[in-house]
């Protein structure tokens, strides 16, 4: 599960082609490999918890064990929401340029 379509195409989260468009060409996973799972169990001595289903969905490869944070995050939000710009799903400092265009586009930025 190291590739575009494992990461963010999984299980009713959108198609293949869908994020392919968000994301730049030099991707790379954000998925924490399943091993680093196990081992976070082991040292914390909670293997007790790796028959969880939870737990077993991650080391099967069913879901993702995490989508990352910041830009790779806020995309999966635009994505989701159907949104077009960041704005619409992070709120920052945007210049008048910016809010002017936007608004003439309907896209309403969170300031």
């Amino acid at each position: 599960m190291s590739d575009k379509k494992a990461d963010l195409a999984g299980p009713g989260i959108s198609t293949y082609e869908e994020v392919a468009k968000i994301l730049p060409q030099d991707y790379s996973s954000l998925l924490t490999p399943k091993e680093i799972l196990l081992q976070q169990l082991e040292l914390s001595g909670q293997m007790d918890l790796v028959d969880q289903p939870y737990h077993q969905a991650i080391i099967n490869d069913e879901i993702p064990l995490g989508i990352g944070g910041g830009i790779g995050q806020s995309r999966v939000y635009m994505l989701l929401l159907r949104k077009a710009h960041l704005g619409e799903v992070g709120v920052t400092i945007w210049p008048q340029q910016l809010r002017d265009i936007c608004a003439e586009r309907n896209i309403h930025v969170l300031q």
